[in-house]
């Protein structure tokens, strides 16, 4: 009998970013929810957390990646507030995240 291949959740595939490849990890004994490192490769490490979570916390570091990467020097209040806001806006405007994905 083969044996069937494990499915790599959808959030632990690589995020491109421009010209930067970010890699994402899973760390059990992580504290936080999730955390950016930039070296020694840029990087995204999901803690352990609710399914309905990942898709925030992935936003949120990836903002904090578009900070390190173009040097804007967004603090992590300025993170949060983009991510709660772009999530909101996208959830109360469903058009938008299809025109935006789409170009239509």
């Amino acid at each position: 009998m083969a044996k069937s291949k494990k499915q790599t959740p959808w959030f632990l595939n690589p995020i491109v970013l421009g010209g930067t490849t970010i890699e994402v990890v899973f760390n059990d004994g992580q504290a936080e929810f999730g955390t950016w490192t930039q070296w020694p490769r840029p990087t995204i490490s999901l803690g352990n957390q609710h399914h309905s979570e990942v898709a925030g916390t992935l936003l949120h570091e990836i903002l904090h990646g578009i900070s390190d990467l173009y040097e804007l020097g967004l603090s992590e209040a300025q993170v949060k507030v983009l991510e709660q806001t772009v999530i909101a806006a996208l959830r109360q405007n469903p058009q938008l995240a299809q025109h935006l994905l789409h170009g239509k």
